[in-house]
């Protein structure tokens, strides 16, 4: 999305966005992935508060199948509110979060939309489990260690660098 702002600054300045975001139910904040990505849409011309985006929670309503038949796709309930069932509806039903990974996911959608409702784009990315962020806490202390024998190498030389080195 970065890099499409950067290419296309503006294009969306009429547009709509709304975004909804899942996880597990023990995370209490805004996904911060959520919030870059809609910086990033801001620089398209989107008007978005982070306020805005839509937390989806609440695990013991999302794995019970009740139909979403009463509800819009577009995320509003058929009588134009929004109950605490719908959100949390909407983690199985709309985002298609399996089961088995309601301990552990992050789904994102963010669906921006022309003012005369004739375009629609919709851009997803989800995550199911931890070992994607357990991996890349692993390969990011891993960076930082080569990193660190880099600098050491070049600032006092490859003795010390031989006697630090990580097993």
């Amino acid at each position: 999305m970065e890099m499409m702002a950067a290419n296309f600054p503006g294009a969306f300045t009429s547009y709509t966005l709304r975004v909804l975001e899942s996880h597990q139910s023990t995370k209490k904040d805004v996904s911060g992935t959520a919030k870059a990505v809609v910086e990033s849409f801001k620089g398209l011309g989107l008007q978005y508060k982070e306020s805005e985006i839509q937390m989806i929670r609440d695990p013991e309503e999302q794995v019970k199948s009740t139909s979403l038949r009463s509800f819009r796709r577009d995320g509003g309930a058929s009588n134009g509110t929004r109950s605490n069932r719908h959100r949390s509806l909407l983690q199985v039903s709309l985002m298609n979060v399996p089961k088995h990974a309601l301990d552990g996911h992050a789904y994102h959608t963010y669906r921006v939309v022309a003012p005369d409702a004739s375009v629609m784009f919709e851009f997803q990315h989800n995550v199911i489990g931890r070992n994607t962020y357990a991996e890349g806490t692993v390969d990011a202390c891993l960076f930082l260690a080569n990193q660190v024998r880099k600098f050491l190498a070049l600032s006092v030389g490859r003795e010390l660098s031989t006697f630090i080195r990580a097993p």
